[in-house]
């Protein structure tokens, strides 16, 4: 309960269906909204993260070259 980032995605589809379910339809869109959110912005500094990754290997095999 403690570490949700351990959790199946199951296990947060449960809690939040659960959570939601305690909230009145325009709060629910409102926190649905905010997680959608954060969700697109986990992604895309994951994507940033593999792009600098690709830049510092290829750095390096360029340095390897010369």
């Amino acid at each position: 309960m403690t570490s949700p980032e351990d959790w199946t995605p199951a296990a947060v589809y449960q809690a939040t269906r659960l959570f939601a379910s305690n909230l009145n339809q325009r709060m629910a869109q409102r926190y649905t909204r905010k997680e959608k959110k954060k969700e697109e912005r986990r992604r895309g500094e994951e994507g940033r993260e593999e792009h600098m990754k690709e830049e510092e290997e290829g750095e390096r095999s360029r340095k390897k070259q010369s």
